[in-house]
């Protein structure tokens, strides 16, 4: 949108929760009755342009609806504060859909190389593990390439010997952002009727991932996931 958008003083990294009546806060999470789906995200991009994005469940804002405009300006009819702010904005660009954009590629490693950090994969950054998962990746490829080196075997088999290892341990932040991104679950109340497993989701997102009981919580967690989208 350009010109007219009432978007206050936001720069690319300022983001935060719509408070009643302060009209500058750049992030309003408003939906219907609950104040917890709507997701408007503003960005300046260059001066008097910024760029307002909704967010939601893929299901939700995808099926049996119109294209991407259409679906905008419905989503936007039920939110008034943001609708007020757009009021004498006038759009600049197509409207284009995101969909999830965590990916794995299917193959990690070959004969003299192997693949680390984004290049390996991309989780949804909702629990900071980039950083985590980058230098734990070159970490792991490090000591493979130089144990290939001493035996002479730059193979893609033992560049990648670790690859299994990793793709197990970073499972369980895939579960999490799926948990987090299904509407109907809650970490509270999962954790009030399953309070043993508090430690579990403490390690999980503090990194450690690479253990042998670190997906224990999904014995439980799984089964409250799938229930919840049942009730979508």
């Amino acid at each position: 949108y350009r010109d007219g958008a009432s978007n206050g003083t936001t720069t690319a990294l300022d983001y935060a929760t719509w408070v009643p009546d302060e009209e500058d806060l750049p992030t309003v999470h408003e939906h219907a009755q609950e104040i917890v789906e709507y997701s408007g995200g503003i960005r300046d991009i260059v001066r008097e342009l910024s760029s307002y994005s909704r967010v939601g469940d893929a299901d939700y804002m995808l099926k049996d609806r119109g294209d991407a405009a259409q679906t905008f300006a419905d989503e936007l009819a039920i939110c008034p504060n943001m609708a007020n702010r757009l009021k004498d904005a006038e759009t600049t660009d197509d409207f284009r859909v995101a969909r999830e954009f965590s990916y794995r590629t299917t193959q990690r490693s070959g004969p003299g190389w192997v693949l680390t950090g984004d290049a390996y994969g991309f989780i949804d950054p909702i629990y900071s593990s980039g950083v985590y998962f980058a230098l734990q990746s070159g970490m792991l490829a490090a000591d493979a390439i130089v144990e290939g080196l001493a035996s002479d075997d730059l193979s893609g088999e033992q560049l990648g010997k670790w690859t299994g290892d990793f793709d197990r341990g970073s499972q369980w932040i895939r579960k999490l952002v799926d948990a987090y991104y299904t509407d109907d679950f809650s970490f509270g109340r999962f954790l009030k009727q399953h309070p043993m497993h508090t430690g579990n989701l403490t390690d999980l997102l503090i990194g450690r991932i690479f253990t042998d009981e670190a997906g224990r919580i999904f014995d439980d967690m799984t089964p409250a996931v799938e229930n919840a989208k049942q009730q979508m």
